[in-house]
């Protein structure tokens, strides 16, 4: 076997086991128990439809773009086709990015935000806990981007709730 770089790192004092993001083969298991009928054969044959729409929606908005103004943002289609879909399929609850291009263009622009103080967010694990527990008109006063992040994972649990309750 190679060398163990956590086992190495155990005797320095600044050693934090998170850093490397791996853990058991085990644990991974116990975790991805909860969401691997999501990812079953025939969870993915059910949302075909949903892919070919989303797709459908996604090449009409190119061709749209580009008879009105010469060129498509394909960036910026792709990112609200994903997220349309993957809202949709996996709380029930789509976002319709892909129907209002505005709508789209803040959403990259959280995510673009939120990509770039990843680095510094991880040196500070409290952060996000914290963030999550603020009042959202607070949060969009400190951060606007980190607040609609925060919005759409409490429309997500709620979503998540609802589909739970109702499937009892």
């Amino acid at each position: 076997m190679g060398f163990n770089h956590q086992e190495y790192l155990l005797g320095t004092s600044s050693y934090n086991p998170l850093a490397f993001g791996a853990i058991s083969h085990d644990l991974h298991r116990k975790r991805r128990s909860a969401i691997n009928s999501l990812f079953s054969k025939g969870a993915a044959a059910s949302s075909v439809d949903v892919v070919y729409d989303k797709t459908e929606l996604l090449l009409q908005n190119v061709d749209e773009q580009i008879r009105q103004q010469g060129f498509s943002a394909i960036k910026l289609n792709w990112l609200a086709m994903v997220v349309d879909f993957s809202t949709e399929y996996f709380f029930n609850y789509g976002m319709n990015l892909q129907k209002d291009e505005s709508k789209a263009q803040v959403w990259s622009e959280a995510i673009c935000s939120v990509a770039l103080s990843t680095p510094f967010v991880k040196q500070f694990t409290w952060l996000i806990p914290l963030a999550v527990k603020l009042p959202i008109q607070f949060l969009q006063l400190i951060s606007p981007q980190v607040s609609r992040i925060v919005k759409l994972r409490r429309v997500c649990c709620i979503c998540i709730c609802f589909q739970r309750y109702t499937s009892i």
